[in-house]
């Protein structure tokens, strides 16, 4: 039993070992791809399958593949405030949850 574990924390090194190596190597071209995911605003989107509210400073598409690839109905979403500042797209977000009732108000939000 103990083998067992040693042998799973083993490949588990060995593919961090293996991702740090990937990084190293391609650290440019991840750099530039989360750069080109980021718009440079915060988007306040809306999930109304879900009555789900939330802020993202990345590509809203891309989030919301995220939110699809976590089991989320992401039909007819849509974004419902833009802004530059970020406590201002967190105002909005905790408008929308208080007001609304939406779901997704995360309490430790700058």
């Amino acid at each position: 039993m103990m083998v067992h574990h040693l042998l799973q924390y083993g490949r588990i090194r060995m593919g961090n070992t293996a991702s740090k190596k990937y990084y190293t190597k391609n650290r440019k071209t991840i750099l530039a791809k989360r750069k080109a995911r980021n718009p440079g605003y915060y988007s306040v989107y809306y999930l109304p399958e879900e009555n789900y509210c939330g802020v993202t400073k990345m590509d809203p598409e891309y989030r919301m593949s995220q939110h699809k690839c976590n089991g989320k109905n992401i039909e007819d979403w849509r974004i419902l405030f833009c802004s530059e500042d970020q406590a201002e797209a967190y105002y909005h977000e905790a408008m929308f949850h208080s007001v609304l009732g939406m779901q997704g108000l995360l309490k430790n939000n700058k």
